[in-house]
């Protein structure tokens, strides 16, 4: 049995509606909000009644470990010093994140749709990465 549609250009995916390609400009000036927009992010789900206390201190464990001056690689260490630093921070974004209803996240974040996709996909793949780790499965992590 042939499935293929026989009138191209009426099906939903022909429909859609693809944007332009962003400049170089355009993706930079968005990699430069990120980071201060996923701060603010994290500083508003903190203050938040509707995030559990056991992902506000997780957070705030995290955040006490980026700021001591102790880590399992040391930050003088070029590149690979703050490393951990960065996925644990974002390990524990992702269970700040994960512990809401996906409303109160967008509300809380300013950024753009783009970003908080970001957001939320390099903050997964951290908790996962740092969970394969910690339980020594390392080897079963999907290649993306």
């Amino acid at each position: 049995m042939d499935r293929r549609n026989p009138d191209p250009g009426s099906g939903p995916i022909d429909r859609r509606i693809v944007p332009p390609p962003r400049s170089a400009v355009e993706v930079a000036e968005e990699a430069a909000r990120f980071v201060p927009d996923a701060v603010l992010l994290v500083g508003r789900l903190l203050s938040h009644p509707a995030v559990p206390m056991r992902a506000k201190v997780i957070m705030g464990a995290a955040i006490g470990y980026v700021i001591a001056p102790i880590d399992l690689i040391p930050d003088r260490i070029p590149v690979l010093g703050y490393v951990d630093d960065v996925l644990l921070a974002a390990a524990a974004a992702a269970v700040l994140i994960s512990s809401v209803d996906d409303d109160v996240v967008e509300q809380a974040w300013q950024g753009s749709e783009d970003g908080l996709d970001m957001l939320r996909a390099s903050t997964t793949w951290s908790a996962e990465l740092v969970r394969a780790v910690i339980t020594g499965r390392l080897g079963s992590l999907p290649v993306q």
